[in-house]
């Protein structure tokens, strides 16, 4: 893999911790019903999942990192919020990176 795939992974890996970080959930401010929060919590768990292996292979500097079964877990994400387009959200966000322009 080249460096600047390397690097456009994680700048995505920054980029899900900034929508985290900055998610109105995640706000002790911010109200949300009940069915929100569950919704929350169930995409939240969704990103960590993705998180947690994105943020293994880039300690690992991508050794054995296979992106197509990256990309494929995707689907689970979209599972939690249908019609959102989260995967295609996420993946250009990766291509504007490589492309230089993030």
């Amino acid at each position: 893999m080249s460096e600047d795939r390397r690097n456009a992974y994680r700048y995505l890996l920054y980029h899900f911790l900034l929508e985290i970080r900055l998610a109105p959930a995640a706000r002790p401010s911010c109200e949300l019903s009940a069915e929100q929060q569950a919704a929350y919590v169930d995409f939240a768990g969704a990103m960590a999942y993705q998180l947690h292996n994105l943020a293994l292979a880039a300690a690992q500097d991508f050794a054995g990192f296979e992106e197509a079964a990256f990309w494929g877990q995707f689907g689970v994400m979209d599972h939690w919020q249908p019609g959102s387009g989260v995967a295609a959200r996420y993946r250009r966000v990766f291509e504007q990176q490589l492309a230089g322009g993030g």
